[in-house]
């Protein structure tokens, strides 16, 4: 049941939820390009499976740290992390985190 009700709350926040073949014992919870594996616990709740990424032609881009950049990487393919996506990631894992329960 508490499981259920983190996703709503998750839905509320306008997060989808996605099947991703290669992870198709999880559940994708995505907004705005951003994405996080998701995973049932034998307790009946829902938590974060991996680190949030940015979505990249079907892949988890995780965000890497070089020298003053960052980016979203994902095998061969990457994408800047500008300030405004930046932004908008930490947004994604605030709301996730507290819809979870784990940011409080």
């Amino acid at each position: 049941m508490e499981a259920m009700k983190a996703l709503e709350r998750l839905r509320d926040l306008g997060f989808n939820f996605l099947t991703l073949e290669r992870y198709e014992r999880h559940v994708a919870a995505e907004r705005g390009g951003f994405i996080a594996m998701l995973q049932y616990t034998p307790e009946g709740t829902v938590r974060q499976f991996s680190a949030a990424g940015y979505l990249i032609e079907g892949q988890i881009g995780v965000l890497v740290h070089r020298g003053p950049a960052s980016f979203f990487v994902a095998k061969q393919k990457e994408v800047p992390a500008t300030a405004e996506l930046l932004e908008r990631y930490r947004r994604f894992q605030r709301d996730l985190d507290q819809a979870l329960g784990s940011g409080e």
